[in-house]
């Protein structure tokens, strides 16, 4: 929590932890003392930028009345940055499983490009997707489908569906790719 003991101890959590005058809504400790039992939260502390997991259990006294708890705070905010990016994997996987199946339910080409775009579209942060052909025999490139999503940007930019003659190796705008597949840096002069 980046504090002191001294400016720990003695202290109610929510004045510590959340800077509050009282206890906050969702307070572990405030259900444990209606439970009886251990409670756990996890908690965003944005100001800080973690994310906690808080736990308190009961201590009790002989009678079996709650004198006290063991209040345990835990920065979990790797554990949930994991979390994270296993979801995203997760829903890339899906993804590519959507438009596998997708792909063989189709026979032409045009139809297997739309349903990709779109499912990219859905599903991923992608402002324009497009699918250009090169046609090295003609030296040409070919705007083969716009994603649904696409279609209307298409059209206020000015795109068409239509052929056009690739930039030629020597224009250093061109991305070259070697023969390994790796983008060549582009020629200078």
């Amino acid at each position: 929590l980046g504090k002191k003991r001294e400016d720990i101890l003695g202290r109610c959590c929510y004045q510590v932890v959340h800077g509050a005058p009282d206890f906050i809504e969702s307070c572990v400790f405030q259900r444990m003392k209606q439970t009886h039992t251990r409670e756990w939260a996890e908690l965003e502390d944005q100001e800080r930028g973690v994310w906690l997991q808080v736990t308190v259990d009961p201590l009790y006294d002989k009678s079996g009345a709650i004198e006290g708890a063991v209040h345990v705070i835990r920065d979990i905010t790797e554990h949930k940055r994991s979390q994270e990016r296993l979801q995203q994997q997760l829903m890339r996987i899906s993804l590519l499983s959507q438009i596998s199946c997708a792909i063989t339910e189709r026979q032409d080409l045009e139809s297997i490009f739309r349903v990709v775009l779109e499912r990219l579209e859905e599903h991923l942060p992608i402002d324009f997707g497009e699918v250009i052909l090169f046609d090295p025999q003609s030296d040409t490139l070919t705007v083969a489908a716009w994603g649904p999503k696409s279609r209307q940007l298409a059209g206020k930019l000015g795109r068409r569906r239509r052929e056009g003659n690739a930039r030629r190796s020597n224009d250093p705008r061109r991305v070259r790719k070697r023969r390994d597949g790796v983008p060549a840096q582009p020629r200078r002069g």
